[in-house]
């Protein structure tokens, strides 16, 4: 018998919308953030579900590949009000970041020519920054011992001297496998007792989905000619799958498919994904800027929202087929040492990312350092708000380059 989630009755799907449309219009700080006002606004005020199922629902989300914050948001909506509160829940938290990214599209598209390119530039030092200080907070936690914090040094130095989507792949498979062999005699993984509020058929139904995504569609594009966007649904469904450890992970996963290809050149990525660390959301919400400058058609408002399915939608069959059945598994050590060795290769990725091609895009010169160096400390150690410190670096690359 699973323990009582909710202190209190179910809301309606209208106030769940409400809800987490507020949320997403004022979430900012990334994902680590994200957590904490939907704990503060949906635990201590709204009381829609207990302490204890939060954080069940926590360390299912951190188990899972896929936008963590985001995938708590639907867990959260689901165990209130059943799959259409999980769906009322996701639109809600999503919107405000997806408009205004898609926004931001437009105005690039428009105004490309008549930007100031060095406040351009400050948005991509704030990205050095910002990756720099993800890497700081996550590997103290993700490599805790020597096990992991060796996998991760070994993927660092993979990915810098084979730097390819192939490899970064590889890297994560690897670092699983290295996990499963070389594994803990304990594991910390959290008990968790099972929802009712997902059927097992619409689970397994996610779950079919989601496999035959990821392995036929590539299979599908290799024997018949299809439209450059189904190929960007595949690049972009293929990154949100392979997304451990939060938002910032996507970051070279999407640059590798997205540059490389010449659907979006390397400047205008960095740019975009950059201001997206001034907005509130999740950082999952760049695909809506991607698919709306991106070179493929259609682009526009059409392409952002394929870009935005295409990239939420793994996490989102993931969290709904696995919700049901992760009491089954949650405790089993083999899973427990895979997932540690993968969070160490994630560690691995973004240390990796940050050198190349993060740092070799963004830093020119000795007042790039300055201001990079400038804003990390500002995270890190004086706790500036990132939208606060992204706006301050676009204005100091702009002044710096005035003078």
């Amino acid at each position: 018998m699973a323990r009582p989630m909710c202190h209190t009755g179910a809301p309606t799907v209208r106030d769940i919308f409400q809800s987490f449309f507020i949320v997403g219009c004022v979430a900012f700080g990334g994902p680590a953030a994200h957590i904490g006002y939907l704990r503060e606004e949906f635990v201590s005020k709204k009381q829609w579900v207990t302490e204890q199922a939060f954080s069940d629902l926590l360390a299912l989300c951190q188990f899972l590949p896929g936008p963590g914050s985001t995938q708590l948001v639907i867990a959260i909506g689901t165990v209130c009000r059943g799959r259409i509160g999980g769906l009322a829940a996701f639109m809600g938290f999503l919107l405000p970041a997806s408009v205004l990214m898609i926004g931001f599209g437009y105005g690039f598209l428009e105004y490309e020519n008549t930007f100031n390119q060095d406040w351009y530039r400050g948005f991509t030092i704030a990205v050095v920054a910002v990756v720099a200080r993800a890497v700081a907070q996550m590997a103290p936690v993700l490599c805790p011992d020597f096990r992991s914090r060796f996998i991760a040094i070994v993927i660092i130095v993979g990915l810098l001297v084979w730097p390819s989507l192939f490899t970064q792949i590889s890297a994560i498979a690897a670092g699983g496998l290295a996990g499963f062999l070389w594994r803990r005699n304990k594991t910390t993984l959290e008990k968790f007792q099972p929802v009712r509020t997902v059927s097992e058929t619409f689970a397994v139904t996610n779950l079919s989905v989601f496999v035959f995504l990821l392995l036929g569609m590539p299979i599908f594009s290799s024997v018949v000619s299809l439209p450059d966007i189904f190929e960007v649904f595949e690049g972009l469904f293929r990154s949100g799958s392979l997304v451990f450890g939060g938002g910032h992970v996507v970051l070279p996963l999407l640059e590798a498919e997205v540059v490389p290809n010449g659907w979006l050149a390397q400047d205008a990525f960095f740019s975009g994904y950059g201001v997206m660390q001034a907005l509130p959301g999740p950082v999952f919400a760049f695909a809506g800027y991607i698919g709306t400058v991106m070179s493929p058609l259609p682009n526009g408002l059409l392409g952002g929202l394929i870009c935005l399915v295409a990239l939420f939608l793994p996490g989102t069959l993931l969290i709904w087929g696995v919700l049901p059945y992760w009491a089954r598994f949650s405790n089993n050590l083999r899973i427990g040492s895979i997932v540690s060795g993968i969070n160490a290769a994630v560690v691995g990725l973004l240390a990796a990312a940050l050198y190349d091609p993060i740092w070799g895009n963004a830093i020119s010169g000795k007042t790039d350092i300055a201001i990079a160096l400038i804003a990390f400390c500002a995270l890190q150690l004086k706790k500036i708000p990132i939208w606060l410190v992204v706006m301050g670096c676009a204005v100091a690359a702009g002044t710096v380059a005035a003078l």
